[in-house]
């Protein structure tokens, strides 16, 4: 049984569906669904990832855990800080003394 934050990924199949050319398109995403254990045909594009069953619910938990961290901090602040500090520390030089 899938998540309920799994199951808001889950693109409305019939959407997905390329009428002229009779197989489903996934280049914005989506969910493939569940069938038998023949399988079924995939046309892939460059650079996408394809995971099995386990590997899928493991990364979408992951997915869950980022968002669940990111709802708590500002990832804005935080990113804003770290720039001031890059700043700060680039623009203090050491000093020298000569004697």
């Amino acid at each position: 049984m899938l998540s309920s934050s799994t199951q808001g990924a889950i693109y409305n199949m019939a959407k997905l569906t390329d009428d002229a050319k009779g197989y489903m398109l996934f280049n914005t995403g989506g969910y493939t669904g569940e069938w038998d254990s023949s399988g079924r045909l995939a046309v892939l594009h460059q650079k996408e990832l394809v995971l099995n069953a386990a590997d899928t619910e493991n990364f979408l938990a992951a997915v869950n855990i980022v968002r669940d961290i990111a709802s708590v901090i500002d990832l804005r602040a935080v990113a804003y800080q770290n720039a001031l500090s890059s700043i700060a520390a680039a623009t203090v030089a050491p000093t020298t003394q000569t004697l």
